[in-house]
Parts: structure tokens; sequence; C-alpha cells
């Protein structure tokens, strides 16, 4: 079932700056921003820029520009195997209600602020090969994007389940990735403690590629990447035995910037001639956190594994603690009736 959401109030008017440099010869396929967790209190904001082919130094990388200023970028690290993702990611770590350029390019991005009151809401917005045909952009997204990038948001939300077009059916004959029980797949397990089969597997026929999530995701939000910060959250689709290679690269929120959390990467997947018989040492859950804006906190949780069938499952505990400690969290957030 794909669902769509899409919610807004209020307005804003955002500027960003037309001021570009030529750079190095890096063609550059797409721009977002996004807040992350911190090792302080006040969330990161990131500028992450996608460029055509494997960049190995990062001189390479595009500059921001804002104002009469430039910043350097670095290149992200734990970048993807190369054949199957041929472009190479440059961050940032930006300072808030200013605008920015990447240079050598039309891509922009607009103020973030700290204190949004127009929010937009995305999840399930993957299209399947069948119904999006030759690697055009997702649908209805795109055209979902585009209409809210005309109303300016200040933030965007994405709920997770990006690709579809890299992610439905068998990887090959009646085989099928590891989902976490989806559609009644692995048992009273749910998969984690049977033979674990992933589309990044090495000798996978059919493994995570860049084509399928610039058709999926970048393609359908040039416009709307440029408006607003977005919180990314993982769905099943991201899963490390489907794309989850490609979201922890684009979306995962760790960096090798300042303040921030450890970047985190999927582990190795095994052999898909010679599977493994469990999936405990190759999927991630990654822990919760909260982006602490005004006048909302927005917590995050990785729920990509969660079994949907069975409360037996092993990772129902690691959930559980997630959620007690969002409780307690919740507890000490509540106004104090005496303003002490």
């Amino acid at each position: 079932m794909r669902i769509i959401i899409a919610i807004a109030t209020l307005n804003l008017i955002a500027c960003s700056s037309t001021f570009a440099v030529q750079q190095a010869n890096t063609k550059v396929l797409g721009a977002y921003s996004m807040f992350a967790p911190s090792t302080t209190e006040a969330p990161n904001i990131y500028a992450r820029v996608v460029v055509d082919g494997v960049l190995n130094d990062a001189n390479q990388c595009p500059s921001l520009l804002f104002g009469k200023k430039s910043m350097p970028m670095q290149l992200r690290a734990m970048r993807p195997d190369q054949t199957h993702f041929p472009v190479s990611v440059c961050e940032a770590k930006i300072s808030p209600n200013t605008a920015y350029t990447v240079s050598g390019s039309q891509f922009s991005l607009a103020p973030v602020t700290f204190d949004p009151n127009k929010i937009a809401v995305f999840g399930d917005t993957g299209c399947k090969s069948s119904v999006c045909e030759n690697n055009t952009a997702a649908e209805p997204f795109k055209t979902l994007a585009e209409q809210g990038a005309k109303q300016q948001p200040q933030l965007l939300l994405h709920m997770g389940d990006f690709n579809y077009r890299g992610t439905g059916g068998a990887i090959s004959g009646d085989t099928y990735a590891y989902d976490a029980g989806d559609g009644g797949y692995g048992g009273t397990s749910c998969g984690l403690n049977d033979t674990y089969y992933s589309q990044n597997a090495l000798n996978s026929p059919r493994p995570d590629t860049w084509s399928n999530w610039q058709a999926d995701f970048f393609a359908a939000t040039t416009d709307l990447s440029a408006t607003a910060p977005w919180i990314f959250a993982r769905g099943n689709h991201e899963l490390c035995s489907r794309a989850g290679i490609g979201w922890f690269y684009f979306f995962g929120p760790g960096a090798n910037l300042p303040d921030a959390i450890d970047q985190q990467q999927c582990p190795a997947q095994g052999d898909y001639n010679q599977p493994p018989q469990s999936a405990s040492a190759h999927i991630i859950v990654q822990n919760s956190y909260t982006i602490n804006l005004k006048p909302l906190s927005v917590w995050v949780m990785d729920s990509a594994n969660a079994c949907d069938a069975s409360a037996d499952n092993g990772l129902t505990k690691v959930y559980q603690q997630q959620y007690q400690r969002l409780n307690v969290r919740s507890e000490l957030l509540k106004p104090n009736p005496c303003g002490l």
C-alpha cells in the first residue's frame, strides 16, 4: 500500500543566493539540507551535494557560496561500491538563517530556521518500475513535491520508503530479500533467525544502485529540496538487505563533521550464493534521536527492522527500550505549572 501525506500551515517567503562561481569540473546532480543529531543540545544542519563521478579529493567538491563568502565542502565517508554508485556526496555543516548556492551549478538552499511553522510531510514516495517506466521520476511524488515547493515550507519530513524502483519483487526467481517479516515472509522470527538473503550480498544479481535513487527521490525533489531542510526516517524498503546502502550514504544522520554523531553504514551482506543462516550480523538498528526545534521536538526512530507479526521477535526489546527513553524524555519536557 502506498500512502503520501503532505501537511502545510502558515506562510514563508524564502530567499536564496544566486551568486555562483565555477568550481572544479564536477557536475552537480542534487543538493539538499538536513537536520541531524549532534553531540550538543542544538541539532546540526548539513548541506549535502551529490556530484557525478567518483571523487578522491575534497578539493574536487563544489563550494557553498553565501553573500561574498565561500565555504569548502568535504567528501562524505563510506562511499558504496562505485560500480553501483558512480557518484560522490560532498557535505558541510552550515549555519541557520543563511542562504547558500552550490558553486558551478543552479542548485541553492534556502535559509534554515529552528522555528518552523510550515511543515510538509511525505512517505512511501517511491514508484515501481512497472508504473514509472524508463527510469522516469517517481509519480505522484514528483507532482506533490512540486506543489509543496510552491508553498515554501520551512521543514520537510520523510517518513521512509523512498526506493520502490530497486526493491520491488524478488531478487531472482522465488528468492526474496530479508524484509523483517513484511508480507508474511520469514516465519515466526520475521526472518531474523532464518537464511538471510540480501540484494546487496556479494554476487547478488540485483544490488542497490544510484540510478534507482536518482529516479525515485532526487529527480522528484530538485525544487522541493531547495526550500527547506529534511529530517529523514528509514522504512523497510531501506533495510540493508534492500536499499539501505544508498540510504545511509545519502541520508544517514552521522558524519565526520563538527559535533556530529558517528556515521554508520550497512554491515557486510554475505554471499548470495552461500547466504548467512541468520540476519542478526547483517542488519543495523539506528539509535533513536531527537531534533530540538521551536516550538516542537522531532523524535526519530528507526523502525525498519520492526516485525509486524510477532512480539517475540528478538528486536522487540530494542524498540521497547527506545520507547521507554522517549517516555522519560517526554516527562522531562512537560511544562512546569509553577514556571520553575
